[in-house]
Parts: C-alpha cells; structure tokens; sequence
C-alpha cells in the first residue's frame, strides 16, 4: 500500500520502449568475506579502486543523490556453502561468507525501468524529473530483501540518478500517495554503460 511506508528496493519491471521485464540478468562475481549484507532489489556497482580489495567484484551502492557508475540491481546470488558443502541459491548476499565461488545475478540492462516506493508524495507535477537513492535500513533479514527507496523531494538536478517515467497503477497506488509507488528509469549519463569512463 502506498499509504504505508513498506519499501522493497528498485524491482525490474520493463524497459524503456514498452518491452517487459522477463528475468534477464547477468553473473557477477562477490569477493570471498565481502561483508555487506545485499538485499534482493538492492542498487549495486563495480567495486573500483577505492573499494580497496574488491576492485572487480560487485558491491552494494552506498550512495544518494551521487552513485558511482552503478551496474544495477541485485536479484539474487549462489555459493557453495562453507559449513555444508552445497551450492545455495538466495536471494540476498547475506554478507561474510567465505567461498571463491560466489555468483551474483544482477538485472544490469541501462534501458531498465523498476518499480520503487518513494520516501513521500510524488505529486503528477512531478513526472520526468529526478530524484535520489534513500539507503533505508538496509536489508530485511527476514526475507531478504531491499530497503532502497526514492528521495519522495524530486527535482530538475541532472546528476541525480533516477528519472520519475511514471506512476504504478494497480489498485491501492494513487498518484501524490503518502508513499508513492513510482516506475522510475536510470537518468542519462548515469548508469555504468552509459559512461565513457571506465570504472
């Protein structure tokens, strides 16, 4: 319900251009002992050389209104586990786990488009303009998933990451919510193949 702060992260819905979302993601590794929890629907990117030994590997997005070249969105991950011996499926990292095989599925398309609960109304007024990440409180170590939400405060500030492409309409999401749920779009310039600089 729009009405109730419930944020669930950034979910893949569709792309830019009216095709829906079918599942579609790419592996990537996590570095063996990376410690950050990562919910499912979580912002992530390519560690880089300021994220000391885990240049290379994926790591949660830990910023707001300025991300660095961010990849995607986490959906999930396997290992094999280092107490039993078997390769787990889930769909969060749950952080600290030692195991060189640790792959990640990130929906990583630029032309996504995901559904997000913002931190306020977002008023029709507001459609096409930018916004910001909110952290939240981090991943639901119940079910996994994401805290992420919208900045609810939208404005034109080009380097803010996401554009507000519409809103969702299903049966208790109106438009100017008290928590609106918004279909958002990465803004231009922003996502890491949309830059001409590497990591």
């Amino acid at each position: 319900m729009a009405s109730t702060a419930n944020p669930q992260g950034f979910k893949p819905v569709g792309y830019v251009g009216g095709r829906p979302y079918a599942g579609a993601t790419r592996e990537y590794r996590i570095l063996s002992g990376y410690a950050t929890r990562i919910g499912e629907n979580d912002i992530v990117r390519m560690g880089g050389s300021g994220d000391t030994t885990s240049e290379g590997y994926i790591v949660k997005e830990t910023g707001t209104a300025s991300l660095s070249k961010p990849l995607g969105v986490f959906r999930g991950c396997r290992y094999t586990d280092p107490n039993t011996g078997q390769i787990v499926y889930k769909n969060q990292y749950p952080g600290s786990i030692s195991a060189d095989d640790i792959w990640c599925f990130v929906a990583d398309d630029p032309d996504l488009i995901m559904e997000v609960q913002a931190s306020g109304a977002v008023a029709q007024a507001e459609l096409h303009q930018n916004a910001a990440l909110v952290q939240g409180s981090g991943t639901n170590t119940t079910n996994g998933v994401s805290s992420h939400h919208l900045n609810g405060a939208t404005d034109t500030t080009d380097t803010l990451p996401f554009r507000v492409l519409d809103f969702v309409k299903r049966p208790g999401s109106t438009v100017g919510d008290a928590y609106t749920d918004v279909l958002v779009c990465w803004n231009a310039g922003i996502h890491a193949f949309s830059v001409a600089t590497a990591r």
